[in-house]
């Protein structure tokens, strides 16, 4: 997860006019970062991101590739 504030990161979701899908995946991981203390190598699996979410596989694939093609999340599989 790159180091964005709320702030940062609504300016960024306005202007890169991301879907809801998207906005909810970035919060998830935000605040689970928050409540681990780790902002690095957060390992969080598909399968528990995909079901609090209530989103398929290939959705969530597609939201996080847009996360990344924004520049507000990395991802090393």
């Amino acid at each position: 997860m790159t180091n964005h504030t709320l702030q940062q990161f609504h300016t960024i979701a306005i202007s890169q006019k991301l879907s809801a899908a998207a906005i909810l995946l970035w919060q998830y991981i935000y605040f689970t970062a928050q409540e681990q203390g780790k902002y690095t190598d957060l390992c969080l699996r598909t399968a528990d991101i995909a079901t609090a979410l209530d989103i398929t596989r290939n959705g969530l694939q597609k939201v996080r590739r847009t996360l990344t093609n924004a520049g507000l999340l990395q991802v090393h599989i």
